[in-house]
């Protein structure tokens, strides 16, 4: 699997900007996008509607753009996709009739893959069954069909997405710069999909917990690294058994709390947990050991150059 192809579902009459902006604008940052529609082939056209917001009840609609389609659904293996698109517009009112559509929707649920999905896309992953206990937004109309397929509909700001573990939902187009944002996340939201951590008595996604993770070990392995490079710019007057114990207590620390951050991050592993406050406390004696090795050598060296 390629991690910078994406597959967009689309079909006729799908909505104007939410195929066009979401299908150029990944392609412009490096990803490979390939637009499918049952019973269509690479080089067969979609036709577009335009959903508008002007003053009414309910958006306006007149026709769009023409779209070209570059794959063929036919030919398409879902497992060689890192994530998927769902526009929306009158697509997905008759795309869920497809079971072949609602299982590529599924197994891009299935295995924690990113999804992003907008306004009437919705209809689409509520068909699939994917949104039982999942957090999302959509168009404000879709939202019977979110809960009536157990998921938690939260209306949003038509500028707004929302991200929910794998899956990154928006109301509308006019979201496309946050909602794309979202969906373009750090790897970690792939490998975490939809987990979730306790911290000071919050829930937040595991994808961030662990980043803020990584950020910490990183930093604070900087700043030991720095405290032992000075260590070895020591006057070698002052260089005596409390140096050395900061020396070692230093490199101990960073390697257990440093190290062990980096492999919570990597494999998810928990009990390793226990090993990070060690280094923090590590950290603590060697900073003690590197104040004794500079103010208790001092004297010393005072006494020696009077003699």
């Amino acid at each position: 699997m390629a991690d910078n192809r994406l597959l967009l579902l689309a079909g006729d009459f799908v909505e104007d900007y939410e195929i066009m902006v979401p299908f150029q604008a990944l392609q412009a940052v490096g990803y490979e996008v390939d637009a499918v529609c049952p019973g269509k082939h690479a080089g067969s056209i979609v036709r577009t509607a335009v959903h508008d917001f002007e003053g009414d009840q309910t958006y306006t609609e007149k026709p769009g753009h023409n779209f070209t389609l570059n794959a063929t659904f036919d030919e398409i293996d879902v497992e060689s996709y890192a994530g998927l698109i769902v526009p929306g517009g009158r697509a997905p009112e008759y795309l869920r009739l497809h079971d072949s559509v609602l299982e590529i929707v599924r197994f891009f649920a299935k295995n924690n893959k990113p999804i992003a999905a907008i306004c009437h896309g919705l209809q689409l992953l509520s068909a699939a069954g994917v949104l039982e206990g999942r957090r999302c937004t959509a168009y404000p109309a879709c939202a019977p069909e979110v809960q009536a397929a157990g998921g938690e509909y939260v209306s949003k700001d038509v500028t707004e997405s929302l991200v929910d573990g794998n899956l990154v939902t928006a109301p509308a187009w006019p979201a496309h710069p946050k909602w794309l944002a979202d969906f373009m996340q750090e790897p970690l939201l792939k490998l975490y999909g939809d987990q979730t951590r306790e911290v000071m008595g919050q829930t937040i996604p595991a994808a961030t917990k662990y980043l803020n993770d990584f950020k910490t070990a990183a930093e604070y392995q900087m700043y030991h690294a720095l405290a032992l490079l000075a260590l070895g710019l020591l006057p070698g007057r002052l260089v005596g058994r409390s140096s050395e114990i900061a020396g070692w207590s230093f490199l101990l620390g960073i390697l257990l709390f440093s190290g062990s951050l980096y492999v919570l991050v990597l494999t998810g592993i928990t009990k390793l947990g226990a090993i990070t406050p060690i280094g923090g406390i590590l950290f603590i004696v060697g900073w003690i050991a590197l104040l004794l090795a500079t103010t208790s050598s001092a004297p010393h060296a005072a006494s020696r150059e009077a003699s």
